[in-house]
């Protein structure tokens, strides 16, 4: 697969801009709704590439500034998962992750992804089924990619539009969600974490609530704790729901022959053969700050 960037949603989804990702012929594209659940406010389509009668499938997700909570919350005018993937940042990706995205283009007055279909790799629903030894996979990999973009001030950049730590932190504070609600923003998370404020007020030590609600109403006290912890890129949406493993195939009659052991090409790039990687989706919430912003909303 080639990363490309397009002037139009058109252009991308033709015969010919697909052909240009995935390097080959394109004979037939046909396009359609995406039934799976999603919360973010954007639209997902499927979009299937036919060579030879063989579908290579995608998924496109067009990002609506109006509908996406997230970007309201978080003040983000670049379309922040966009900007990373234009900015090269998923291109720096160490090869034991894969970020799906392998194309943006514009569309009308906002963004467009064009993503690999990779949701036979994705986590199940039920977190009781993830392996142990997933769980370990995922908490490594993550260190991996924590390690590669430690102290990379490039990431400020404006152009790429990483949330401020302030917005990341308090983007379903009870005071932003009550916020919401009473603008008319109903939302099915919004509501949640309305539910789980009055349930955290009803069941956490008395301690516990008074250290929060401070914090609430005065964050600089952890702002500036932060800020003498090591910064790197956080994900900041790094739990099962945007994860996955990526296994590869090996050719065991290849192997068997005496040949070098051979898997099927990991998307999105090269790498050592039979080596599972994460898949990782979903970086809009995207920030740069300390590793433990990661860690702990996943173990949470």
């Amino acid at each position: 697969m080639r990363a490309r960037l397009f002037e139009s949603l058109g252009q991308m989804l033709s015969a010919d801009g697909l052909a240009s990702i995935i390097g080959s012929p394109v004979d037939q594209v046909e396009r359609g709704p995406l039934d799976v659940e999603h919360f973010s406010g954007n639209t997902l389509e499927q979009v299937r590439a036919y060579q030879d009668g063989r579908a290579v499938r995608f998924v496109l997700k067009r990002f609506d500034p109006k509908r996406d909570w997230i970007m309201r919350l978080t003040h983000d005018s670049e379309v922040r998962e966009v900007a990373l993937f234009r900015g090269g940042v998923f291109a720096r990706m160490p090869d034991l992750l894969i970020v799906p995205t392998v194309a943006a283009a514009r569309d009308e007055r906002s963004w467009a992804s064009l993503m690999l279909d990779v949701s036979e790799w994705l986590a199940p629903n039920d977190d009781s089924r993830i392996a142990s030894e997933d769980l370990r996979r995922y908490l490594d990999h993550l260190a991996v990619l924590h390690a590669r973009f430690m102290e990379d001030e490039s990431l400020l950049k404006p152009s790429l539009g990483l949330s401020a730590l302030r917005d990341f932190i308090l983007i379903l504070s009870p005071a932003v969600v009550q916020r919401e609600l009473e603008q008319g923003r109903a939302h099915p998370v919004l509501e949640w974490a309305r539910q789980g404020w009055q349930i955290f007020d009803e069941v956490a030590p008395p301690e516990a609530r008074r250290v929060v609600k401070k914090l609430q109403q005065d964050l600089r006290p952890l702002l500036r704790a932060l800020s003498r912890a090591p910064r790197t890129l956080v994900h900041g949406d790094f739990k099962f729901a945007n994860l996955g493993i990526w296994q590869p195939a090996p050719q065991p009659e290849l192997v068997a022959q005496g040949a070098e052991p051979v898997a099927e090409a990991a998307p999105g790039g090269d790498g050592a053969p039979f080596e599972p990687r994460t898949v990782i989706l979903d970086w809009q919430d995207a920030t740069f700050g300390s590793p433990l912003l990661d860690i702990g909303y996943f173990l949470a």
